[in-house]
C-alpha cells in the first residue's frame, strides 16, 4: 500500500518506510504542524540535519561524524565537533549526582567541564571539581609495556608536550620552545607560579629560604640519612642529635610518609617523602657551615702562628 499526499512529497510503501520530501533548515522535511522550522531534514549524501529556527542545530553524517552548531570539520575522521560560536562559558559539562557547592564556577552537581581559557583568544581550559578532599583532576596513562630510556628520546606513561606556532606571522607549522622559555607551570590559586619548568630543563621554584643556623647542618645531614637509610642509622650509632619528629616538623621528610617498599628484585627498601627544595637549602647551608667553621679554624692557626713568630723574635733578640 501506498499513500501519497497531493505533491508526492510523503509516501508510505508497502516495505513500511516513512519517505518524508528532502527539505530544509526551514521547512524541514519531518516537522510539526505547529512548529514548521523545526525538525529533521536530509542536509546531503548521508548527512541527517536538525534545524530550528532556520538554524542549522545538529548533523549526523555516516561514517561517524557528529556536529554540534556545525556542519563540517577537514580534520576530523571520526568523532564529535561542537562549535560554541561566540559564547565564552562552558562547551562541555559533566554531571553526576554530586554536591561540591562551588556554585561560582559552575552548577552543584558537575563534576568537570571545559571551557575556553581566553574569551577571544581560546585556549583548553579543564576543571574537576569534588567534595572530597583531594582528586579534583586525576589523569592516567595506561599502557602495555614499559619505556625506561633514560635520554631526551625517553617517553613515560603520561607525557605533556609543547609546541609553538611555526616562524612566520601566519605560519601554518608548529615548531620547538625557543631558549629560556617556560614549558610548565603550577599555580596556586589560579595567578601565583610556585613552579616553572623551562626549556633547558631547569626547574624553578617560589619558596622561601632556610639557613637552618640554629642546627648543627653536617648532624642534621647525618641524621637525615639515619632516618631514611636503615644502615646508616648502625653506621653512626643510635644516638643520634636529631630524630625523626624533628625533620617532620622541620617539614624535610613527610609526616608519617616513611615506609618500606618491596622493589622488583624482592628486596625491601625504606623509603619517605623527601622535601627535596628543602634538602637543597640544607645542602647550601651545610656548605656555608663547614666554610665558617674552616675560616674560624684557620684564622686561630694563623693566630698561633703569629704568636709563635713573635715569641721566636724576641727570644732571638
Amino acid at each position: 500500500m501506498t499513500i501519497a499526499d497531493t505533491t508526492g512529497d510523503i509516501t508510505l510503501p508497502a516495505a513500511g518506510q516513512f519517505l518524508a520530501g528532502t527539505g530544509g533548515v526551514c521547512n524541514p522535511g519531518y516537522s510539526f504542524r505547529g512548529d514548521t522550522d523545526l525538525g529533521m531534514y536530509r542536509a546531503g549524501a548521508d548527512q541527517l540535519a536538525w534545524g530550528i529556527c532556520c538554524g542549522e542545530a545538529m548533523r549526523l553524517e555516516g561514517g561517524g561524524k557528529f556536529y554540534l552548531n556545525e556542519s563540517a570539520n577537514g580534520k576530523l575522521a571520526k568523532g564529535i565537533t561542537i562549535n560554541q560560536a561566540g559564547a565564552d562559558n562552558e562547551i562541555l559539562s559533566l554531571k553526576s549526582d554530586t554536591a561540591h557547592g562551588v556554585t561560582c564556577l559552575t552548577e552543584t552537581d558537575t563534576f568537570g567541564y571545559f571551557k575556553k581559557t581566553g574569551a577571544a583568544n581560546g585556549g583548553l581550559g579543564i576543571t574537576g571539581l569534588t567534595d572530597y578532599s583531594g582528586y579534583g583532576v586525576v589523569l592516567t596513562g595506561v599502557t602495555c609495556g614499559e619505556n625506561t630510556t633514560k635520554t631526551t628520546g625517553g617517553f613515560g606513561f603520561v607525557m605533556v608536550q609543547t609546541v609553538k606556532r611555526g616562524t612566520g606571522g601566519c605560519s601554518t607549522t608548529t615548531a620547538a620552545p625557543g631558549t629560556d622559555a617556560n614549558l610548565f607551570a603550577i599555580q596556586a590559586g589560579g595567578s601565583t607560579a610556585r613552579f616553572l619548568f623551562d626549556a633547558e630543563g631547569t626547574a624553578h621554584a617560589d619558596v622561601g629560604t632556610a639557613t637552618y643556623d640554629d642546627y648543627c647542618d653536617i648532624e642534621l645531614m647525618r641524621g637525615f640519612l639515619a632516618e631514611t637509610v636503615p644502615c646508616y642509622r648502625n653506621r653512626f650509632g643510635q644516638d643520634m642529635m636529631y630524630n625523626l619528629c624533628q625533620y617532620e616538623d622541620m617539614k624535610l621528610i613527610g609526616k608519617d610518609s616513611v615506609h618500606w617498599e618491596q622493589r622488583d628484585c624482592g628486596r625491601w627498601q625504606q623509603r619517605a617523602m623527601v622535601n627535596f627544595t628543602g634538602l637543597t637549602m640544607l645542602h647550601h647551608s651545610t656548605i656555608i657551615q663547614m666554610h665558617d667553621n674552616l675560616q674560624a679554624i684557620i684564622q686561630s692557626q694563623e693566630q698561633r702562628i703569629s704568636q709563635l713568630e713573635n715569641q721566636l723574635a724576641l727570644g732571638s733578640k
